[in-house]
């Protein structure tokens, strides 16, 4: 950029027809070029140190989020899942895996995504889990609803209900009439539109969608993470 600067003046100087005023202001104007060129490239990189820095905790800055391991892991895997998602069902499978091998060093975070324009009991169950999770039952209801989700992504209304009542009674609900008006009354559906406030701020549009310390994984088997996991614990 100083060599920039270095060729206006030269060429202001070959060329007659500029004063010297001219050439103070053709300078000035260079000085604000390079600065304003300057200042776009430090922002960006600004842009991308915090991005580094920041967005592990963007993504994982629902603290009311429920997680499996260690609090303080050195690895924090974050799902954005839709209950009523063929795919999350299957992924689910993966993250137990995951949780069984490396529950000391991988903090495991879910975050709602219900994709609603595609699943119309989605946000349902996300109510559903919510409200198992205020009486310790998170993680069972989360199973549950993955491993019957054929059960219960046709149904509606009564039906539906029904079928979630059943299975809060399985993983031991004892207040069952609570639990049912809470869900009717949509009672957790702030926190969990916090977590959509956060997949639509980074863009997401599929579920699963996976991120391992603030980075998005394309590629996501059960190989992969356990190698990206690998990496990290070794730096």
């Amino acid at each position: 950029m100083v060599t920039f600067l270095v060729i206006l003046s030269r060429e202001m100087n070959k060329n007659s027809r500029f004063t010297s005023t001219d050439s103070f202001i053709w300078i000035i104007i260079g000085i604000v070029i390079v600065l304003f060129i300057g200042g776009v490239f430090y922002l960006a990189g600004s842009s991308k140190k915090q991005e580094g820095e920041d967005l592990v905790q963007f993504v994982d800055n629902n603290t009311e989020s429920y997680f499996k391991g260690s609090s303080d892991a050195k690895v924090i895997l974050v799902e954005f899942s839709d209950f009523e998602c063929l795919a999350c069902a299957q992924y689910s499978q993966i993250l137990r895996q995951i949780d069984e091998s490396y529950r000391d060093d991988v903090k495991i975070v879910f975050r709602h995504f219900p994709l609603e324009s595609i699943h119309e009991n989605a946000m349902f169950a996300a109510n559903a889990a919510e409200a198992a999770g205020t009486r310790g039952k998170f993680w069972k209801m989360h199973d549950i609803v993955y491993e019957k989700q054929s059960e219960w992504n046709s149904l509606s209304g009564d039906e539906l209900l029904a079928k979630f009542l059943e299975y809060a009674s399985e993983i031991g609900i004892n207040d069952i009439d609570e639990f049912s008006k809470e869900i009717r009354d949509t009672v957790y559906q702030e926190k969990i539109n916090k977590d959509l406030d956060a997949a639509n701020q980074l863009n997401l549009n599929s579920t699963p969608t996976i991120f391992l310390n603030g980075v998005q994984l394309s590629n996501s088997t059960f190989s992969n993470l356990e190698k990206e996991i690998a990496a990290i614990l070794e730096e």
